[in-house]
């Protein structure tokens, strides 16, 4: 999976080497998919767990829901808020907060 990372990004950067944060994104969609079928972190294994920056890269109470379509959702969502009562939208802004 490394070296389908490295491909990738040799396509723009051609002289692109395996770095570290190569070796953690591949880290990263392990443990992702790990989690998705048995709900559990690599370090649970007995593994190292990739370093993730952003806590909110992966959102565990989302972790099955990822099989969705997102663009085909947000489509969805486009074409119905406008559909929504006033009553409605003030109760999403309030509670979006």
């Amino acid at each position: 999976m490394v070296e389908d990372i490295l491909r990738r990004l040799q396509q723009v950067h051609g002289d692109m080497l395996i770095t570290e944060q190569i070796y953690n994104e591949t880290l990263i969609i392990n443990e992702n998919k790990v989690f998705t079928t048995v709900e559990m972190k690599l370090h649970d294994f007995g593994m190292i767990s990739p370093q993730r920056i952003d806590r909110n890269d992966f959102d565990n109470k989302i972790a099955r829901e990822l099989g969705y379509n997102f663009i085909a959702l947000q489509h969805q969502v486009t074409e119905l808020i406008p559909q929504l009562t006033p009553e409605v939208m003030f109760s999403i802004k309030f509670y979006v907060k």
